[in-house]
């Protein structure tokens, strides 16, 4: 039972929850302002995007299995080292629900970046450095499972110390999967995005005022409150000197 537990997708699950509760918890004005978004367009997007960050997690953990989804990165012949656990295969309706679900919460986290326009810039390191950081985690995942397997006997007739050993490892190795998770996600959101991006920005090239939330707007307000203008000065004590 402890060694389905750990091998299965709900640590997983918890793992992202709980990394997206402590984003959450800092960013408590920016969800709010997300959920009251005045645009009706704009506040089906961004409720849609905070409901699919719940429920995909939770839908792959009861449904689906993240490790079989990392496998899409590999060849088709390879794949199957992606989950060596003894774990059937997802029929194909659910796993087409899954990849619907994460498509449209991809698009949607794209439109509302691309709405902001905080540029290409960032977008072309994530595509960089989101791919090499996702390939070089998968690898060492795969490689890091196999330790799971190894302990499925120690699991079944839990020593005190070993299973505690067993729990720390598993911990560590369910950060470094969201990990590999959250890199394969946000690679896939850059390369929605970028096209996004310059399409909203060749639609508003003749607006030159920017979005109140925008980052440039943001670093242009925070400039001007670290350098304020120095006050005026009066010129009548100047010519009674």
């Amino acid at each position: 039972m402890l060694y389905q537990f750990v091998s299965g997708d709900l640590p997983l699950s918890l793992t992202i929850w709980i990394v997206l509760a402590v984003w959450a918890s800092s960013h408590r004005s920016t969800l709010r302002d997300f959920w009251y978004e005045p645009s009706p367009f704009w506040r089906v997007v961004e409720r849609a995007t905070l409901i699919f960050a719940v429920v995909i997690p939770l839908w792959v953990a009861l449904f689906d299995n993240w490790r079989q989804l990392l496998g899409y990165s590999l060849s088709p012949s390879t794949r199957y080292k992606s989950d060596i656990f003894a774990t059937s295969v997802t029929p194909d309706p659910i796993r087409w629900v899954t990849l619907a679900l994460i498509a449209v919460s991809l698009v949607c986290l794209a439109l509302i970046y691309a709405r902001r326009q905080h540029g290409l810039g960032m977008l072309s390191l994530i595509l960089v450095f989101a791919l090499a950081y996702f390939f070089f985690l998968n690898s060492f995942r795969m490689r890091a499972d196999v330790f799971i397997v190894t302990t499925q006997n120690d699991l079944d007739h839990p020593g005190v110390a070993t299973t505690i050993y067993i729990l720390v490892w598993v911990v560590t190795l369910c950060g470094f999967i969201a990990s590999t998770i959250a890199a394969a996600y946000v690679w896939l959101f850059a390369v929605i995005a970028f096209p996004l991006h310059i399409i909203f920005g060749l639609l508003n090239r003749n607006q030159t005022k920017a979005e109140p939330d925008s980052i440039v707007r943001y670093l242009g307000l925070r400039r001007m409150a670290a350098d304020p203008s120095p006050p005026p000065r009066d010129d009548s004590v100047t010519r009674r000197s």
